[in-house]
C-alpha cells in the first residue's frame, strides 16, 4: 500500500544524499537552504512509502517530492520529484504526481529545454505530456548563482481556467521564496514572469 508523509528537516537529512545525486550540482539547494524554506510550512517535503515492497524504515523512502505550495491561489510549485533509482519504471512517479495535483492544486513545474544530446531530457517531457501535463509558452530561466537556465515551464491541471496574470502572481511568489538566495533574481525573474 502506498502511503504520503510530511517530512521535516530530519527526513530531509535522510534522504539529501539521494536527492544530491538526482540533480546537477546547479540545480540543487544546500541542506541549510531547504531547511531554512522548510521553517514556515509553505516549502514542503512529501515523503512517498510502499508498505507493499516492506519499505518502512526512512531512509528507505520509495521517493520525494519538495514543493511550495500557495493555499490561497490553489497553486504548488515542484521545486523537485525524486524516485528512488532502483524503484523506478514502477509507476511511482506517477502516483506521486497525481497524489501532489490532488492534494496541493495546479502543480507548475520546470523541465529540461532537449538539447539533442542528453535524451533523457525528451523522455522526460513525453513522460509528463503523457500524464496530462501541458507546456506554457512562456520563455523561463532557472533561477541559479550563474544566470539564468533556459528551462520549460509545464503545469499538471487545468490551468486554462486562471487568468494568466493569477500565474505569473503566483510564480513570482514561489520563486521568490525558492530562490531568495540568488543575487541577481530579480534581473532573472523579469525575463521569466514580465508584468
Amino acid at each position: 500500500m502506498i502511503r504520503y508523509e510530511n517530512g521535516d528537516s530530519d527526513a530531509l537529512k535522510h534522504i539529501y544524499d539521494l536527492y544530491c545525486d538526482a540533480f546537477p550540482e546547479k540545480e540543487r539547494k544546500s541542506m541549510d537552504h531547504l531547511v531554512g524554506l522548510m521553517r514556515n510550512g509553505c516549502y514542503r517535503l512529501v515523503l512517498m512509502y510502499d508498505s507493499t515492497e516492506n519499505v518502512v524504515e526512512l531512509n528507505e523512502v520509495v521517493g520525494f517530492a519538495l514543493l511550495y505550495v500557495s493555499n490561497e491561489k490553489h497553486f504548488s510549485w515542484l521545486d523537485y520529484i525524486v524516485i528512488d533509482p532502483m524503484k523506478q519504471s514502477n509507476g511511482y512517479g506517477s502516483k506521486l504526481l497525481i497524489y501532489l495535483k490532488e492534494t496541493f492544486g495546479i502543480l507548475l513545474f520546470e523541465v529540461e529545454v532537449p538539447d539533442g544530446i542528453d535524451f533523457n531530457r525528451e523522455r522526460r517531457i513525453q513522460y509528463y505530456e503523457k500524464l496530462n501535463a501541458v507546456r506554457l509558452n512562456w520563455d523561463y530561466y532557472l533561477p541559479t548563482p550563474e544566470g539564468g537556465l533556459k528551462m520549460y515551464l509545464y503545469a499538471l491541471a487545468e490551468v486554462q481556467t486562471y487568468h494568466e496574470e493569477v500565474i505569473r502572481m503566483f510564480m513570482n511568489e514561489a520563486l521568490r521564496y525558492i530562490h531568495s538566495d540568488i543575487v541577481n533574481l530579480d534581473e532573472i525573474l523579469n525575463r521569466s514572469i514580465p508584468f
